[in-house]
């Protein structure tokens, strides 16, 4: 979603250009799908630059549950009210 409106999304669009790409990304498996916990705008970046490769860091499911955002904007970690 992040990538296809990224022309649309000023704000996003920023982010994604100031993005550091030499930190990786961090990715947690989580009922069989890899899941971005930390860099979504480096990946978007990495991706419009056509990189064929990403670093990344891999944490577990439980370190990954443990850093969910507490912001009240969300009900749900990564969903929007």
């Amino acid at each position: 979603m992040l990538i296809k409106k990224f022309d649309k999304e000023i704000s996003h669009a920023k982010q994604v250009e100031k993005a550091d790409i030499k930190y990786p990304i961090e990715i947690y498996k989580h009922q069989g799908k890899w899941i971005i916990l930390d860099g979504i705008h480096r990946f978007t970046k990495i991706v419009r630059l056509g990189y064929k490769t990403i670093k990344v860091r891999r944490v577990t499911e439980e370190i990954a549950q443990k850093t969910k955002r507490s912001d009240k904007k969300y009900k749900k970690w990564g969903t929007k009210k």
